[in-house]
Protein backbone atom coordinates (compact mmCIF):
# COMPACT_ATOMS: atom_id res chain seq x y z
CA UNK A 1 0.00 0.00 0.00
CA UNK A 2 2.63 2.70 0.97
CA UNK A 3 5.15 1.20 -1.77
CA UNK A 4 6.24 3.93 -4.77
CA UNK A 5 3.38 2.96 -7.27
CA UNK A 6 0.77 2.65 -4.78
CA UNK A 7 1.79 5.98 -3.50
CA UNK A 8 1.56 7.36 -7.22
CA UNK A 9 -2.03 6.26 -8.34
CA UNK A 10 -3.11 7.51 -4.47
CA UNK A 11 -1.77 10.61 -5.24
CA UNK A 12 -2.62 10.96 -9.50
CA UNK A 13 -6.28 9.24 -9.20
CA UNK A 14 -7.91 11.96 -7.04
CA UNK A 15 -5.95 14.47 -8.95
CA UNK A 16 -7.49 13.46 -12.20
CA UNK A 17 -10.55 13.25 -10.47
CA UNK A 18 -10.60 16.83 -9.06
CA UNK A 19 -9.50 18.46 -12.30
CA UNK A 20 -12.11 16.18 -14.58
CA UNK A 21 -14.65 17.41 -11.94
CA UNK A 22 -13.21 20.58 -12.09
CA UNK A 23 -13.56 21.48 -15.56
CA UNK A 24 -17.00 20.10 -15.98
CA UNK A 25 -18.47 22.16 -12.97
CA UNK A 26 -16.72 25.55 -14.18
CA UNK A 27 -18.06 24.68 -17.86
CA UNK A 28 -21.81 24.47 -16.43
CA UNK A 29 -21.28 27.18 -14.67
CA UNK A 30 -21.20 29.00 -18.01
CA UNK A 31 -25.26 28.60 -17.77
CA UNK A 32 -27.26 31.28 -16.53
CA UNK A 33 -28.31 30.66 -12.85
CA UNK A 34 -26.60 27.64 -12.56
CA UNK A 35 -25.66 26.38 -8.83
CA UNK A 36 -22.54 24.63 -8.17
CA UNK A 37 -24.37 22.36 -5.77
CA UNK A 38 -26.82 21.63 -7.62
CA UNK A 39 -23.96 20.91 -10.84
CA UNK A 40 -21.54 18.37 -8.52
CA UNK A 41 -25.36 16.11 -7.22
CA UNK A 42 -26.19 15.57 -10.98
CA UNK A 43 -22.41 14.46 -11.66
CA UNK A 44 -22.52 12.02 -8.60
CA UNK A 45 -26.07 10.74 -10.08
CA UNK A 46 -24.32 10.73 -13.79
CA UNK A 47 -21.28 8.85 -12.37
CA UNK A 48 -23.82 6.17 -9.91
CA UNK A 49 -26.00 5.71 -13.24
CA UNK A 50 -23.05 4.87 -15.51
CA UNK A 51 -22.15 2.84 -12.68
CA UNK A 52 -25.47 0.86 -12.98
CA UNK A 53 -25.22 0.40 -16.30
CA UNK A 54 -22.38 -1.48 -16.07
CA UNK A 55 -23.30 -3.71 -13.77
CA UNK A 56 -26.67 -4.67 -15.39
CA UNK A 57 -23.90 -5.40 -18.47
CA UNK A 58 -21.89 -6.97 -15.90
CA UNK A 59 -24.95 -9.89 -14.85
CA UNK A 60 -26.71 -9.78 -18.44
CA UNK A 61 -24.33 -10.96 -20.97
CA UNK A 62 -22.80 -13.66 -19.50
CA UNK A 63 -25.80 -14.83 -19.31
CA UNK A 64 -27.17 -14.37 -22.63
CA UNK A 65 -23.86 -15.54 -24.44
CA UNK A 66 -24.18 -19.07 -21.58
CA UNK A 67 -27.51 -19.62 -22.22
CA UNK A 68 -26.79 -19.59 -26.62
CA UNK A 69 -23.93 -21.16 -26.08
CA UNK A 70 -25.70 -24.23 -24.55
CA UNK A 71 -23.47 -23.99 -21.84
CA UNK A 72 -24.76 -25.10 -18.14
CA UNK A 73 -23.64 -22.99 -15.66
CA UNK A 74 -24.42 -23.45 -11.65
CA UNK A 75 -27.81 -21.89 -9.97
CA UNK A 76 -25.44 -19.88 -7.66
CA UNK A 77 -23.55 -18.33 -10.85
CA UNK A 78 -27.27 -17.39 -12.39
CA UNK A 79 -28.10 -16.13 -8.87
CA UNK A 80 -25.25 -14.51 -8.58
CA UNK A 81 -25.56 -12.83 -12.31
CA UNK A 82 -29.46 -12.06 -11.27
CA UNK A 83 -28.45 -10.19 -7.99
CA UNK A 84 -25.69 -8.28 -10.32
CA UNK A 85 -28.18 -6.83 -12.67
CA UNK A 86 -31.00 -6.12 -10.26
CA UNK A 87 -28.80 -3.99 -8.27
CA UNK A 88 -27.43 -2.26 -11.50
CA UNK A 89 -30.89 -1.48 -12.69
CA UNK A 90 -32.37 -0.11 -9.03
CA UNK A 91 -28.96 1.69 -8.24
CA UNK A 92 -29.52 3.21 -12.26
CA UNK A 93 -33.28 4.09 -11.47
CA UNK A 94 -32.81 5.77 -8.27
CA UNK A 95 -30.38 8.07 -9.54
CA UNK A 96 -32.33 9.06 -12.82
CA UNK A 97 -35.67 9.70 -10.84
CA UNK A 98 -32.90 12.01 -8.30
CA UNK A 99 -31.23 13.75 -11.69
CA UNK A 100 -34.56 14.76 -13.08
CA UNK A 101 -35.62 16.86 -9.97
CA UNK A 102 -32.57 18.83 -10.45
CA UNK A 103 -33.11 21.86 -12.97
CA UNK A 104 -31.82 22.28 -16.46
CA UNK A 105 -29.53 24.40 -16.16
CA UNK A 106 -27.41 22.71 -13.61
CA UNK A 107 -27.76 19.30 -15.14
CA UNK A 108 -27.17 20.48 -18.85
CA UNK A 109 -23.09 19.54 -19.29
CA UNK A 110 -23.25 16.48 -17.04
CA UNK A 111 -26.05 15.20 -19.27
CA UNK A 112 -24.70 15.80 -22.73
CA UNK A 113 -21.12 14.38 -21.74
CA UNK A 114 -23.23 11.15 -20.06
CA UNK A 115 -25.30 10.86 -23.13
CA UNK A 116 -22.73 11.40 -25.71
CA UNK A 117 -19.96 8.61 -23.91
CA UNK A 118 -22.20 5.98 -24.13
CA UNK A 119 -23.02 7.15 -27.81
CA UNK A 120 -19.52 6.79 -28.51
CA UNK A 121 -19.08 3.73 -26.74
CA UNK A 122 -22.19 2.51 -28.61
CA UNK A 123 -20.72 3.09 -32.15
CA UNK A 124 -17.46 1.81 -31.55
CA UNK A 125 -18.93 -1.65 -30.34
CA UNK A 126 -21.24 -1.72 -33.23
CA UNK A 127 -18.61 -0.98 -35.82
CA UNK A 128 -16.29 -3.05 -34.74
CA UNK A 129 -18.18 -5.92 -33.97
CA UNK A 130 -19.56 -5.77 -37.40
CA UNK A 131 -16.54 -5.38 -39.15
CA UNK A 132 -15.01 -8.49 -37.02
CA UNK A 133 -17.59 -10.34 -38.19
CA UNK A 134 -17.54 -9.41 -41.93
CA UNK A 135 -13.65 -10.21 -41.71
CA UNK A 136 -14.40 -13.62 -40.24
CA UNK A 137 -16.78 -14.59 -42.95
CA UNK A 138 -14.61 -13.19 -45.86
CA UNK A 139 -11.82 -15.59 -44.42
CA UNK A 140 -13.80 -18.48 -44.05
CA UNK A 141 -16.46 -19.83 -41.52
CA UNK A 142 -14.96 -20.91 -38.57
CA UNK A 143 -15.48 -24.53 -37.26
CA UNK A 144 -15.98 -24.02 -34.12
CA UNK A 145 -19.74 -24.17 -32.84
CA UNK A 146 -21.35 -20.87 -31.99
CA UNK A 147 -18.60 -18.84 -33.27
CA UNK A 148 -21.17 -15.88 -34.25
CA UNK A 149 -23.11 -15.83 -30.45
CA UNK A 150 -20.34 -13.20 -29.67
CA UNK A 151 -20.28 -10.85 -32.15
CA UNK A 152 -24.10 -10.55 -32.59
CA UNK A 153 -24.80 -10.30 -29.12
CA UNK A 154 -22.47 -7.31 -28.72
CA UNK A 155 -23.63 -6.03 -32.18
CA UNK A 156 -27.56 -5.56 -30.90
CA UNK A 157 -25.46 -4.51 -27.48
CA UNK A 158 -24.01 -1.23 -29.15
CA UNK A 159 -27.01 -0.96 -31.56
CA UNK A 160 -29.04 -0.47 -28.30
CA UNK A 161 -26.53 2.03 -26.88
CA UNK A 162 -26.87 3.54 -30.12
CA UNK A 163 -30.68 3.71 -30.37
CA UNK A 164 -31.10 4.81 -26.50
CA UNK A 165 -28.77 8.02 -26.80
CA UNK A 166 -30.52 8.61 -30.47
CA UNK A 167 -30.59 12.52 -30.57
CA UNK A 168 -34.19 12.76 -32.71
CA UNK A 169 -36.32 13.75 -29.98
CA UNK A 170 -34.29 17.35 -29.47
CA UNK A 171 -36.54 19.93 -31.16
CA UNK A 172 -33.55 21.69 -33.07
CA UNK A 173 -32.72 18.37 -34.46
CA UNK A 174 -35.80 17.42 -35.80
CA UNK A 175 -36.35 21.17 -37.23
CA UNK A 176 -32.70 20.92 -39.29
CA UNK A 177 -33.89 17.54 -40.66
CA UNK A 178 -36.71 19.01 -41.96
CA UNK A 179 -35.47 21.87 -43.70
CA UNK A 180 -33.22 19.59 -45.32
CA UNK A 181 -35.93 17.57 -46.54
CA UNK A 182 -37.76 20.10 -47.82
CA UNK A 183 -40.99 19.33 -47.13
CA UNK A 184 -43.99 21.42 -47.86
CA UNK A 185 -44.33 22.85 -44.28
CA UNK A 186 -41.12 23.99 -44.17
CA UNK A 187 -41.73 27.46 -44.79
CA UNK A 188 -43.70 28.66 -42.01
CA UNK A 189 -42.78 26.03 -39.37
CA UNK A 190 -38.93 25.85 -39.89
CA UNK A 191 -38.47 29.54 -41.00
CA UNK A 192 -36.10 31.92 -38.26
CA UNK A 193 -38.75 33.39 -35.75
CA UNK A 194 -37.35 36.74 -36.50
CA UNK A 195 -38.13 36.95 -40.46
CA UNK A 196 -41.74 35.57 -39.71
CA UNK A 197 -42.20 38.13 -37.24
CA UNK A 198 -40.47 40.96 -39.18
CA UNK A 199 -43.14 40.21 -41.94
CA UNK A 200 -46.14 40.40 -39.27
CA UNK A 201 -44.85 44.07 -38.26
CA UNK A 202 -44.34 44.59 -41.57
CA UNK A 203 -48.13 44.20 -42.52
CA UNK A 204 -49.33 45.27 -39.65
CA UNK A 205 -47.27 48.64 -40.25
CA UNK A 206 -48.71 48.88 -43.93
CA UNK A 207 -51.22 51.95 -44.27
CA UNK A 208 -54.65 50.84 -45.08
CA UNK A 209 -55.81 51.88 -48.64
CA UNK A 210 -59.05 53.93 -48.36
CA UNK A 211 -61.83 53.18 -49.95
CA UNK A 212 -63.82 55.58 -52.06
CA UNK A 213 -66.91 55.37 -51.07
CA UNK A 214 -70.10 56.49 -53.85
CA UNK A 215 -72.12 59.92 -52.66
CA UNK A 216 -75.16 59.01 -53.13
CA UNK A 217 -77.06 61.29 -55.85
CA UNK A 218 -79.25 63.77 -53.78
CA UNK A 219 -82.66 64.44 -55.34
CA UNK A 220 -82.75 67.49 -57.43
CA UNK A 221 -84.90 70.15 -56.01
CA UNK A 222 -87.55 70.84 -58.90
CA UNK A 223 -88.27 74.69 -58.77
CA UNK A 224 -91.47 75.65 -58.51
CA UNK A 225 -92.84 77.54 -61.94
CA UNK A 226 -94.17 80.86 -60.89
CA UNK A 227 -98.22 81.37 -62.17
Amino acid sequence: MFSFVGMMYGILVPLTITLVLSTVIGASMLQKDARPREIAQSLFCYLMMSLGVLLMSAGALPTIISVLAGVKLSGATYFTLLIVFSAGGMLFLWNDALVHAIPERSRMVPETIYIYLFRIIGHLLLFLWLLSLVVSMLNGLPEEKGWWIMPIIMIIYGGLFVWCTRPDTDENYFIASCCKKGHMFTTTSCAPKKTINKVVIAKKAAPKKKVATKKKAQPKKVRSKRR
